[in-house]
C-alpha cells in the first residue's frame, strides 16, 4: 500500500466525522426570537381566521362569545399538527423508497454517544436516524457542482462583545435607521389592514402584543427579502454572499458583501436539531504574527417548516466540502454564478 493511501481513501465508514447528541456549539439566538416571531403570525392569522369562521357560519349562536374563539383555535391547530405531521412522514417514507434516505445500518445507536469528541474538526449532532440521513449525501475528496441555497436567516455572526448573541448577515449589511423605517412601514400595513377590516365589518381584532409579533416578522422578514444572504458551498471553501440593493446598503449604493471561509482547515459542527451549523476558520494575518478566528453560524433551510431532506442534502455537501481535496473553482464574488 502506498504511504499517501490515506490521502485517496476515506476513513470508513464515516470518513472521521465525529457524532454526538447533544452539543452547544449552536447557540439558540441563531435562529429562537426569529422563531418565535414567525409563530405569533401562525398564531395571530389562527385567532383571525377563527374569529371571522365563527362570526360568518353562525356557529356561536346562543354560546357565550368567550368560549367560541379558544374552541376553535384549538380545532384548526390540532387539524394543522396532523396534516404537518402527516405529510413529513409521507415525505419521508417517499425519500426512503427513492433510495434518498437514512442508511441506518451505517449509523447506529452506539456510534452516537451523548457528547462525543468535541474537539474534534468535524461533528454532527443530532439522532442517529437524522446524522444517517445527513451522512448519506457525504462524498469526501470529490470534485462537485458549486450548491448554492438561500435559507430563512441564512448566517449570523458572533458580536464583538462576546458570549452568545450574534448579528444576522442582513443587520450588518442594513443600518440600524433602514431597518426601523422597515419596521414602520411594516406597523402601517398592519394598522391599514385592521382598519381596512373594521370598514368592511368584520370582527375586531385587537390580539395586543401579538400583533407586535407580526410587526417584529413583517419587518425581519422585508429586511432578509430585499437584502438577501445566499450560501454558496464548492469544494474546500464557503461563501456567505449578502446582496443589498440601491438606497438600501451603507453606502447607499447597489453592495455585494462576500465572506469567505476556507472549510478544509475549518472546524465545522452541524446541529441539526437546530437547522444550523457552526463554521470556525483560522486565518493566520499578513504578518504571521498571531491566528485570527472567524465564526459563522449558517442555517440550511427554512425556519418553521423544515425539510430534512432538503437539509441533509446540504450540510452533506458542506462536510464534503470541508474534506475534499480538490480545488475551488474560480467564481466571482460579486454574483453567484458566471
Amino acid at each position: 500500500m502506498p504511504a499517501d493511501a490515506s490521502a485517496i481513501t476515506p476513513q470508513p465508514p464515516h470518513y472521521g466525522i465525529d457524532f454526538a447528541r447533544a452539543s452547544s456549539a449552536v447557540p439558540d439566538g441563531v435562529s429562537s426570537y426569529r422563531v418565535l416571531l414567525m409563530w405569533g403570525v401562525v398564531v395571530t392569522l389562527l385567532l383571525f381566521a377563527v374569529s371571522n369562521l365563527g362570526m360568518l357560519t353562525g356557529f356561536a349562536r346562543g354560546l357565550p362569545g368567550w368560549w367560541l374563539v379558544p374552541a376553535l383555535m384549538v380545532i384548526a391547530v390540532s387539524g394543522w399538527l396532523v396534516v404537518s405531521l402527516g405529510a413529513q412522514f409521507v415525505a419521508r417514507v417517499r425519500s426512503l423508497g427513492r433510495g434518498r434516505g437514512p442508511q441506518l445500518a451505517n449509523v447506529g445507536e452506539m456510534d452516537v454517544p451523548q457528547v462525543g469528541n468535541v474537539h474534534a474538526r468535524l461533528r454532527v449532532i443530532g439522532k442517529p436516524a437524522d446524522i444517517a440521513r445527513v451522512m448519506a449525501h457525504v462524498s469526501a475528496r470529490q470534485r462537485f457542482e458549486p450548491v448554492i441555497v438561500r435559507p430563512g436567516a441564512a448566517a449570523s455572526f458572533p458580536k464583538a462583545n462576546g458570549g452568545n448573541e450574534v448579528d444576522s448577515a442582513t443587520k450588518l449589511a442594513v443600518p440600524w435607521w433602514k431597518r426601523m423605517v422597515l419596521f414602520a412601514m411594516a406597523g402601517l400595513l398592519v394598522w391599514g389592514l385592521k382598519k381596512t377590516g373594521h370598514a368592511l365589518n368584520l370582527p375586531r381584532s385587537d390580539f395586543g402584543l401579538l400583533e407586535i409579533a407580526v410587526v417584529g416578522a413583517l419587518g425581519i422578514a422585508a429586511a432578509e427579502w430585499l437584502a438577501p444572504t445566499f450560501l454558496r458551498i464548492v469544494p474546500r471553501r464557503l461563501d456567505v454572499m449578502t446582496f443589498v440593493p440601491f438606497g438600501l446598503g451603507r453606502g447607499g449604493k447597489a453592495e455585494t458583501t462576500c465572506r469567505q471561509y476556507a472549510l478544509e482547515r475549518a472546524t465545522i459542527v452541524v446541529d441539526i436539531r437546530k437547522g444550523a451549523a457552526r463554521v470556525e476558520d483560522a486565518l493566520r494575518v499578513r504578518d504571521g504574527s498571531r491566528i485570527e478566528e472567524r465564526v459563522v453560524y449558517v442555517r440550511a433551510g427554512s425556519l418553521l417548516w423544515r425539510d430534512l431532506e432538503q437539509e441533509a442534502r446540504v450540510w452533506g455537501a458542506l462536510l464534503s466540502a470541508a474534506l475534499s481535496h480538490v480545488e475551488a473553482p474560480q467564481l466571482p464574488v460579486d454574483r453567484l454564478v458566471e
